[in-house]
């Protein structure tokens, strides 16, 4: 019974032994790692080359862009009809009929961006989401009101200089 006893202290001690030694290594192997990350790091700021800060916008500049035809488009027509009032007696009709296509298409372009912009991720529930579901709407009904205002290339201009607001002012921060 003693030999059993001695046998099974010697097998745990050996076990103990090895999970001492396993740890051991881990820690060293997060400690080397730990020493290559920060030589990394100093290397690179030592060349002059900062990491940029990660764009937590959404939506990419590209895109925002690419929807400044259509707004463009839809603002023009909006404001050409807007001129025709000037035409007398025909044209206050023509203007009266561009304010309702021009409200009828922006309730149409608000449900298109809303789609969109859902689909990229940007929900009404984040507080940058918000502010852009804000401007959207104010946008739509700002536009259908005061129809000679180019509001959809205002909105996808904010929009754009938002997507682009931190890049734009980490390249500041390194201008010599």
């Amino acid at each position: 019974m003693p030999e059993e006893t001695t046998e099974q202290q010697y097998q745990a001690e050996l076990l103990r032994e090895r999970q001492r030694e396993q740890q051991m290594n881990i820690e060293e192997a997060e400690r080397e790692m730990e020493l290559a990350e920060t030589e990394d790091l100093s290397q690179t700021q030592a060349a002059g080359q900062a990491k940029a800060p990660r764009n937590t916008f959404p939506l990419s500049a590209i895109a925002v862009g690419l929807w400044l035809f259509p707004a463009a488009a839809l603002d023009m027509f909006e404001f050409f009809g807007q001129v025709l009032a000037a035409i007398p007696f025909i044209g206050l009709p023509l203007a009266g009929a561009s304010s309702i296509v021009g409200a009828i298409f922006s309730g149409i372009m608000v449900l298109i961006v809303g789609f969109w912009l859902l689909m990229k991720g940007v929900t009404p529930f984040s507080p940058s989401g918000i502010r852009i579901f804000l401007v959207l709407g104010a946008t739509a009904f700002g536009n259908a009101i005061v129809n000679w205002l180019p509001a959809w290339s205002g909105f996808f201009l904010w929009l754009f200089f938002m997507a682009h607001a931190r890049e734009a002012l980490f390249l500041n921060k390194f201008k010599k």
